[in-house]
């Protein structure tokens, strides 16, 4: 693969306009498709139904690959699932959701959801409920508002599998104190029949549970408990479970260390975690997901977020320090191409990164702080093609469609979504050209 020779720059100002630039000799065209700022905007889009006219065209063109088509169908249902509770079946009929909210299991497909139905949550005290966690029964609804299981809970930072017929959270809340973070005693692997099992693993923050896209790959990091009553010896653990809850393989490390942030790539043939400590020590682990042998370390590198491409052959990570985003090809071990980001040119914190399946675009978003609220500039770097774009953004998240078909914008992944956070504004953007 060649040296990085496009950089595209999606910059976000507010609602600063951009005109978009021609193409260059390469020929390559990025073009906004699709824009909602509001919800008010989404629903006169979808005044005429589902899919709209410029996605029906895009949904019938048999020249773009099959699996980009699907990927952008769900990730537009997403959105007006989420932020309008409003779903259509598969001839094009509305089905309105009441619920208290609704949001995606999983962060890149988005085709099933959890669906925390109208109610109040309360303390689970019971036996046969999951341990000492405060929230309520739901539901996980597919994209075309059928529910297709039950959960024993619905909680924010559930992650399920792409097919919705599992997830992970945490249970048995271990801390409640406003000055530490909420943290939990139990991995909790919940089932779409509605039942659930409890696997050990004290003193886990809320975002450090995960799991594969296929479901049979859990991984959590946690404290390493010396004794019971030294709840905060030093050390922590990745666990990496089976779909049963049994275990697979362990990693501890000892010492004032911390593992934090796991992600397991699609059929958890890799797991990767962020390993660091209070002395500023700091490195980035790829383990075999099935073995628990390491494959790489990358040193001196504080990793905050991760992404596997869906043929889980590449990895992007970003660093926070230092600032940069680096791109590895697991099949190969090797690192192909690192960029740092300066703060002095205002960068001040990256989102998640995406690549697509050939590794030929990587996306990532970096805030551009001001004194009013964050901007954020969004850059594509394409190791093909020899052509720069310049079109205009406000969402902070971008993912970029498995065969670079498509980009998408909108304001949150799954880490961040709760009760009242929504995806919108939504940009849908598509590249075409530069063959």
């Amino acid at each position: 693969m060649r040296a990085l020779i496009m950089v595209l720059m999606f910059v976000v100002a507010g609602v600063m306009v951009a005109d978009n630039t021609d193409s260059g000799s390469s020929g390559i065209e990025i073009v906004e498709v699709f824009r909602a700022e509001t919800a008010e905007e989404l629903e006169a889009a979808l005044v005429d139904g589902y899919p709209m006219p410029w996605l029906e065209e895009i949904l019938s063109d048999e020249t773009i690959p099959e699996e980009d088509r699907y990927w952008l169908d769900c990730r537009v249902r997403a959105v007006i699932a989420q932020d309008l509770h409003l779903f259509f079946d598969e001839e094009g009929n509305p089905i309105h959701i009441e619920a208290d909210w609704i949001a995606p299991g999983e962060d890149y497909w988005r085709e099933n959801f959890i669906m925390n139905p109208v109610g109040e949550p309360f303390l689970y005290d019971s036996p046969d409920m999951p341990t000492n966690v405060v929230s309520e029964p739901g539901y996980v609804v597919n994209r075309f508002g059928e529910t297709i299981g039950q959960l024993a809970m619905a909680e924010d930072y559930i992650r399920l599998s792409r097919d919705g017929s599992i997830g992970v959270t945490g249970s048995d809340l271990s801390t409640t104190e406003p000055e530490y973070p909420i943290t939990y005693d139990n991995a909790c692997i919940l089932y779409a029949d509605g039942s659930f099992k409890e696997v050990a693993a004290p003193w886990s923050y809320r975002r450090n549970y995960t799991i594969s896209s296929d479901g049979n790959t859990i991984a959590v990091t946690s404290k390493l408990l010396a004794s019971e009553s030294s709840p905060r010896e030093p050390g922590a653990i990745l666990w990496v479970l089976n779909r049963d809850g049994s275990v697979r393989f362990t990693y501890e490390i000892h010492g004032i260390s911390y593992i934090k942030y796991p992600l397991v790539s699609a059929s958890g043939q890799y797991v990767v975690v962020f390993n660091g400590n209070y002395e500023e020590q700091r490195e980035v682990i790829l383990f075999d997901g099935n073995t628990g042998e390491i494959l790489e370390r990358f040193d001196d590198l504080q990793g905050m977020e991760f992404f596997f491409t869906p043929n889980e052959r590449y990895l992007c990570i970003y660093g926070a320090s230092p600032f940069t985003v680096t791109l590895y090809d697991c099949e190969n071990k090797s690192e192909i191409w690192s960029r740092e980001f300066s703060r002095d040119d205002g960068h001040r914190v990256l989102r998640l990164p995406s690549c697509d399946n050939e590794a030929e675009h990587l996306l990532v978003t970096a805030a551009m702080p001001d004194p009013l609220h964050q901007n954020y500039r969004a850059y594509l770097f394409d190791f093909v093609l020899d052509d720069i774009n310049i079109t205009d953004s406000t969402p902070k998240i971008a993912h970029i469609s498995p065969e670079a078909s498509f980009t998408v914008m909108q304001m949150n992944t799954i880490w961040q979504i709760g009760p009242q956070d929504k995806s919108l504004p939504l940009i849908v953007s598509r590249l075409t050209g530069g063959e």
